[in-house]
């Protein structure tokens, strides 16, 4: 049981750290560096936005809730690769016991069922995105 605990807990900490990782926020070390590229350059806007210089307050509802959509389906995705590979190890060590296999193969299934409909999903987001203009 301790066990258990320790690896549920572990696996929270990692995807906290990965979550913390893979959505990155713009820091500045200057707030006015922005207005002094605007002023001293006719820049246009690609180039204000690869310098950083966007506002990022100034994002829309849709754009949030498609971005937490985005996530959403990747952690899914991200899941049932985790559960493939989990299930593949255990067909490998089952030792030829039959309900362990059946057990396995019932979890691939599961998880590649996921992976399409998690693709599916995404499909179709980016199909409403692309026709609503987003």
């Amino acid at each position: 049981m301790m066990k258990k605990i320790l690896l549920i807990l572990a696996g929270v900490l990692m995807a906290g750290t990965l979550g913390m990782v893979a959505i990155p926020q713009a820091t500045y070390a200057e707030s006015d560096t922005c207005a002094k590229l605007r002023e001293m350059t006719n820049a246009d806007e690609e180039t204000l936005q690869a310098a950083g210089c966007v506002d990022v307050g100034n994002k829309s509802i849709a754009s949030l809730i498609t971005t937490i959509i985005n996530i959403g389906i990747s952690v899914v995705g991200i899941i049932s690769v985790g559960a493939i590979v989990i299930a593949g190890q255990r067909l490998v060590v089952s030792s030829g016991d039959s309900a362990k296999i059946v057990n396995a193969k019932r979890m691939i299934m599961t998880a590649v069922i996921a992976l399409v409909i998690a693709g599916l999903a995404y499909a179709v987001v980016q199909f409403v995105i692309a026709s609503v203009g987003i």
